[in-house]
């Protein structure tokens, strides 16, 4: 096995975690389809598991199916328009919200949320809600949630926002000082 190749998958594994998927398939974030799939191809055969049969450190071969999976994982979401589309809309959030990886997980959680709502309305305004809610306006937020209660009373997850707005609202005391 060539110790350069060996040294580069030492190298990547260990900062594969730290890159976005642009990074990773060594890409611009303006790259189209073609330049994506051209530059997938390239990496895969140079880091295919197939390609290092003979090395027999578990160790290694741990490393080689991480890089492998990686190149993967970042294939999948920037060829698919939608998910790209998530994706930067993540990667453009401040560095506490950030995230560089696009699971399927993420794919769950949105479907999921999506077969929560019986009816349009509701679900605006359950959106609405969540806006106010994550730029500190509490009341409205629980306004917005109450009305989406309004078309969708049974709905557990509108309840459940409307607890936490309603919560973080601050008490005002009219005690005479």
């Amino acid at each position: 096995m060539n110790p350069e190749v060996l040294a580069q998958i030492e190298i990547l594994s260990n900062v594969v975690d730290e890159l976005d998927y642009y990074q990773i398939l060594k890409v611009a974030p303006t790259a189209g389809p073609a330049e994506i799939k051209a530059a997938f191809h390239t990496e895969s055969r140079e880091y295919h598991p197939d390609n290092f049969g003979s090395v027999t450190d578990p160790a290694l071969r741990e490393r080689i199916l991480k890089v492998a999976k990686r190149l993967t994982e970042a294939y999948t979401v920037l060829r698919d328009h939608d998910k790209r589309r998530r994706y930067d809309a993540v990667l453009s959030l401040p560095e506490g919200q950030r995230r560089i990886r696009y699971t399927e997980e993420d794919e769950h959680k949105k479907s999921q949320a999506e077969e929560t709502f019986k009816t349009a309305q509701g679900k605006k305004l359950y959106q609405q809600g969540m806006i106010d809610l994550k730029a500190g306006r509490f009341a409205q937020a629980e306004k917005s949630f109450k009305l989406a209660l309004a078309y969708e009373p049974s709905n557990d997850t509108i309840k459940k926002a409307a607890e936490e707005a309603a919560a973080k609202i601050p008490v005002k005391s009219f005690a005479i000082k």
